[in-house]
């Protein structure tokens, strides 16, 4: 048998990897493992934790329920039969014997005389850890995730094995007998069952993070939403993702403390090129960064209005959408001032409103993108009392709107209506009925609620049965709206005497 470079004491395995292996367990306090290693010609038996090595009849003291792997390598001209308890009781044919101590136990390694041929067995620890994998002379292998592997050979076969570590690991040592070798293969000759075991150790990897959303040099337009997806991953045994930060242009606009973080920018982003980064930390305290991604924005058509229902003129177009509290327009106007007016009355003042000019345009027809502030209007609570009038009676509609969060943040919202939809035998029936009457509200605070009753009559011919009446919440004209959604038709069904 031919082996080189043992050592008992491994201190620096490569840059990555850094091991302190003690050849001999302290002995504990416990119970006692006792181990005979054969009869007449003694094998050698390893424990693990520890690399306890045994040559003949050994007693060890561990910790009550320590699990210890036993492992053995047959005497010369012999091959591994059995673990057999001391009092002649099987336990197991693998040479690989995993036990719990948790009483004093006292096992056997038997092996009897063969010419061959001879079993190699690589042990590599827990299966399933995707460590590394093991290849060797005459087509041996133990993939990643298997914990061991064993291959028979004549007589005399010399075998070399050769270690591949996975991602996220490196190779620590070979252990032999108790001896670890710290060379990249290992070469021994085949006179007897043998057993290697392999010793791959976790290295940190920083985690890897990419943003898969949107693709690079993306056009966008405008007074749209763009979705932003970062993934990132671990490859580390053991390590998870414990945060990724976005940025734009810079700026920090969202994290998350798992895989996938979504986010829609919402025109934060202005005209021209813009610069998406992102940045994952593992719960082994290494960080990375995901190579940029830009998107350039763009402007749009002007004809934008068509969605809400609104008419746009030729002299004057604009679109809005919802965003992180504010809202685009895009305006074309040979005469800006003299639809001012109409800005106005969708943003409910002139002050802190954001110009960029499109220099694109040299003639005397410019395009503007002005910025206003947004709310998210939305019903909270409805309710109609009583549920089951007479024809002919009053019913009071009892209703409170709350102005939330648009896109994480809040603002003042000035004034709305409230359109109330005439009695209808359908749900779907409402949506074709024009409002018959509009409460105004005069607004509603940032984060707040705003509350009215409206008292509405039942008409006298009205045939007795169940009916539908609806209102709607009525922004746009007035309230830049952040979720319009939230602005469908709200019912209440109730039953006529």
């Amino acid at each position: 048998m031919r082996i080189t470079g043992g050592r008992r004491l491994i201190r620096m395995l490569g840059a990555s990897c850094l091991l302190l292996v003690s050849m001999r367990m302290a002995r504990a306090q416990g119970y006692s493992l006792e181990v005979y290693t054969g009869l007449g010609t003694y094998g050698i038996v390893t424990a693990q934790p520890g690399n306890n090595t045994c040559s003949s009849h050994c007693t060890w003291s561990y910790p009550a329920g320590t699990s210890i792997t036993l492992l053995p390598t047959a005497p010369v001209g012999k091959t591994f039969l059995a673990w057999e308890t001391c009092n002649g009781s099987f336990l197991s044919s693998s040479p690989i014997y995993n036990l719990t101590l948790n009483a004093d136990q006292c096992v056997q390694a038997y092996f009897t005389a063969s010419s061959g041929p001879y079993t190699l067995t690589v042990y590599k620890g827990t299966p399933g850890l995707a460590n590394g994998s093991i290849s060797g002379t005459g087509g041996f292998y133990c993939g990643p995730t298997a914990g061991s592997a064993g291959q028979s050979y004549a007589n005399g076969t010399v075998v070399t094995l050769t270690n591949t570590p996975a991602s996220g690991w490196c190779f620590g040592y070979w252990e032999y007998n108790g001896v670890a070798y710290t060379n990249s293969t290992f070469t021994l000759t085949l006179d007897r069952d043998q057993l290697v075991q392999t010793v791959f150790i976790h290295s940190n990897l920083p985690p890897a993070v990419s943003i898969t959303t949107p693709t690079n040099n993306a056009p966008v337009t405008v007074c749209s939403m763009t979705p932003v997806s970062v993934t990132a991953s671990d490859p580390n045994y053991g390590g998870s993702i414990t945060n990724i930060q976005l940025f734009l242009n810079s700026v920090l606009v969202a994290h998350s403390a798992s895989s996938p973080l979504n986010y829609v920018v919402t025109n934060q982003a202005v005209l021209g090129t813009n610069t998406l980064l992102a940045e994952a930390a593992d719960n082994f305290g290494l960080t990375s960064w995901s190579s940029p991604v830009s998107f350039t924005v763009e402007s749009p058509g002007t004809n934008q209005l068509q969605v809400l229902g609104i008419v746009p003129t030729n002299a004057f177009e604009f679109c809005l959408c919802g965003l992180t509290n504010r809202v685009y327009a895009i305006q074309t106007s040979s005469n800006l001032l003299q639809h001012w007016s109409h800005w106005e009355s969708v943003t409910n003042s002139p002050w802190g409103v954001l110009p960029v000019i499109d220099q694109s345009i040299s003639n005397s027809s410019r395009r503007f993108y002005r910025a206003g502030l947004a709310t998210d209007l939305a019903c909270l609570s409805a309710t109609l009392s009583p549920t089951n009038p007479v024809a002919g009676d009053t019913v009071t509609a009892s209703i409170t709107i709350t102005n939330g969060s648009c896109l994480g943040a809040s603002v003042s919202a000035g004034a709305f209506h409230v359109g109330f939809y005439g009695l209808a035998t359908t749900q779907a029936g409402l949506s074709t009925l024009a409002p018959f009457l509009e409460e105004p509200v005069s607004s509603c605070a940032a984060n707040g609620t705003v509350s009215f009753n409206l008292n509405l009559s039942i008409p006298q011919n009205l045939t007795p049965g169940t009916y539908y009446l609806g209102f709607n919440i009525n922004s746009e004209a007035e309230v830049p709206e952040c979720n319009l959604d939230n602005n469908g038709i709200w019912w209440w069904v109730f039953a006529t005497q």
